[in-house]
């Protein structure tokens, strides 16, 4: 069951209604006040500095609450916006019949993708304590291991996946292991993330086309086959599909065929195929210096 490190359901909770409320109220404030304006003895100044309050006290919210829930790829992309924010707080643009705030949009977004961590979909109820599972947790990164707004590209292979699963993943279980050591070593076959509280391994898997996707079922056949350890009892392979290849119950079958002597999960991922600007933005990444410590 998923624990979270700092913060209580209940303040999240908390967090979450008042991001919705300063929302609310700078878009009605926006609308009622500068969009449509009615009376004589408008102050446009006051009154933008007003709307411009309430959004910025949402910014400085889940700035925090990122923060505080150890989401550091969120708040980094958080900061970004924030910073481009305070240059032009009502920034607007035309929507289906009204404007909009383009900072509130931006807002709205990055919280969409925390409650697709956060919230499974089945309850409703804030997950930061012990009401998801691992599996849930996974199958809810979807939108968020997809989103151009917080990387700035689609998945381009399965370095793409295991980093953003398992940097999401750190912040729930603080005993995750990135590459973990096994007590008996199998030749050719090192683990992608280990979860010892789980007594669970976890292995990313990319799939480009239906025929790579009958090759990496020999590949898991081979992982599996041989496996002991005494610290790990259960499998769960994530398989990201740029697109829909098969089906999460033909993965299943697939394994069960092969007895495998350890519990086995399968979560299945629905992307899309990376662009040319994709594979562009990856290149550019992997000419990018290195930070000095």
């Amino acid at each position: 069951m998923v624990q979270s490190n700092n913060v209580p359901t209940v303040q999240v909770e908390q967090a979450l209604q008042s991001i919705r409320l300063r929302l609310a109220k700078a878009n009605n404030y926006f609308m009622d006040h500068i969009v449509y304006v009615g009376r004589e003895d408008y102050d446009a100044d006051l009154e933008e500095k007003i709307a411009g309050d309430y959004l910025r006290e949402a910014w400085l919210l889940i700035l925090t609450l990122f923060e505080n829930s150890g989401q550091q790829i969120l708040l980094e992309q958080a900061k970004n916006d924030f910073i481009a924010f305070q240059k032009n707080p009502l920034e607007s643009d035309m929507g289906f019949d009204d404007p909009y705030l383009v900072w509130g949009g931006k807002v709205h977004e990055l919280l969409s993708i925390f409650e697709d961590l956060y919230i499974p979909k089945t309850s409703g109820k804030v997950t930061t304590e012990s009401s998801v599972d691992l599996l849930t947790l996974i199958r809810n990164m979807e939108p968020y291991i997809t989103s151009r707004n917080v990387f700035g590209r689609l998945p381009c292979g399965e370095n793409d996946i295991h980093d953003r699963i398992e940097g999401a993943l750190k912040s729930v279980y603080l005993d995750l292991l990135h590459k973990p050591k096994l007590s008996k070593p199998i030749k050719g076959f090192e683990p992608d993330s280990g979860i010892p509280s789980l007594s669970t391994i976890i292995e990313y898997k990319y799939i480009h086309s239906q025929s790579y996707g009958r090759r990496v079922i020999d590949q898991i056949l081979a992982d599996i086959g041989g496996f002991q350890d005494k610290d790990y009892q259960t499998f769960v392979f994530v398989i990201y599909e740029t697109e829909r290849f098969f089906t999460e119950d033909d993965w299943r079958a697939a394994i069960k065929k092969s007895n495998p002597p350890n519990d086995i999960e399968v979560v299945l991922l629905k992307g899309s195929p990376p662009a040319d600007i994709d594979h562009a933005q990856l290149e550019a990444k992997a000419h990018e210096p290195e930070e000095k410590s």
